[in-house]
């Protein structure tokens, strides 16, 4: 007869105490329904349905690009988005158009670089209201900058926002203003139609300084920003 096999001896588990404050087990409280390792849930995670699509297509004729991006939220309702057309009529000279979903509302733009060796003119407005009409003005040449934006253009009094920015090192001083040119044939009404601005930058050594005059001088701002040294540890 051959010896019958002996069976392994049974596995003790030895259980430590839990201190008071210590979370309960899972694993050895059987009365608790909940999982000892939940699993993950793909339908309430970072899961959307919402639907976008994009198009970038370059030279579709010469000098031509279209681009747009939408999204529809949740899959369902009209589609949100734009989709702008921008066309290089010559070097310095580009034409752009943008439709806006889905209200279709058109907005065009022309700009010239080449008028004046630093100066950018755009005309941009919307085609189907002339009223939207705006002219932008920006000028770059050397330390100066200067920036004037001209709406309300077919009124036949314009209005006109205007800032000009001197720079160099770590210096800066800026003028902005705004008119209204309907105050023009009363010059008494010109101090009520007209605001401006003053503001200087300068840099010292660890701190920044700045001041600026608002509201026709009676607003006067003052800020001094400091950089703190680290103190360097004692040797003793």
């Amino acid at each position: 007869m051959r010896p019958r096999a002996r069976s392994p001896p049974p596995r003790h588990r030895i259980l430590r105490p839990r201190a008071a404050n210590s979370p309960p087990n899972r694993a050895t409280n059987q009365n608790d329904p909940s999982p000892v390792f939940p699993r993950a849930d793909l339908l309430t995670g970072s899961v959307n349905f919402d639907n976008k699509a994009s198009l970038d297509a370059k030279n579709v004729a010469d000098g031509l690009k279209i681009s747009g991006s939408c999204v529809q939220k949740g899959g369902a309702g009209d589609p949100t988005g734009t989709v702008k057309a921008t066309y290089d009529l010559a070097s310095d000279v580009v034409a752009e158009t943008e439709v806006g979903l889905p209200s279709n509302k058109i907005t065009a733009s022309l700009a010239h670089s080449g008028l004046v060796k630093g100066l950018k003119a755009t005309l941009s407005g919307n085609p189907q209201d002339v009223k939207t009409a705006k002219l932008a003005l920006q000028y770059l040449q050397g330390a100066v900058g200067l920036k004037a934006d001209l709406t309300e253009l077919t009124a036949g009094a314009p209005k006109a926002d205007v800032s000009l920015c001197w720079s160099e090192g770590d210096l800066a001083a800026g003028v902005s203003g705004a008119v209204d040119t309907k105050a023009f044939p009363d010059p008494a009404a010109l101090p009520g139609k007209l605001s401006y601005a003053v503001q200087s930058t300068g840099v010292v050594p660890d701190s920044t300084v700045a001041l600026a005059l608002s509201d026709a001088f009676d607003t006067v701002k003052a800020s001094i920003v400091t950089k703190a040294r680290p103190i360097p540890p004692s040797r003793c």
